[in-house]
């Protein structure tokens, strides 16, 4: 199924499992996966794509920013 923004709609499904706001590089890294499932015309699990972003996470994201990034709740219980 065609969407007219990508990028808005990653941010929603992401925005439904983990309740946080997410950094822009890593809302359009699931833009992009998404996307190509769709024109692949196969479906992704929330845990496909869960699986997706930590990989993408901890390989790419820790290295531009320096560490992963985590809620603050998350962040907190480690502290």
């Amino acid at each position: 199924m065609p969407c007219a923004s990508w990028m808005a709609a990653a941010r929603q499904v992401l925005t439904i499992m983990t309740g946080w706001s997410l950094p822009d590089d890593i809302i359009d890294y699931a833009a992009r996966a998404l996307r190509v499932r769709a024109m692949l015309g196969e479906s992704m699990t929330s845990g496909q794509l869960d699986e997706l972003l930590t990989m993408y996470e901890w390989a790419h994201a820790t290295a531009t920013r320096g560490r992963p990034w985590m809620s603050s709740e998350y962040a907190a219980v480690l502290e």
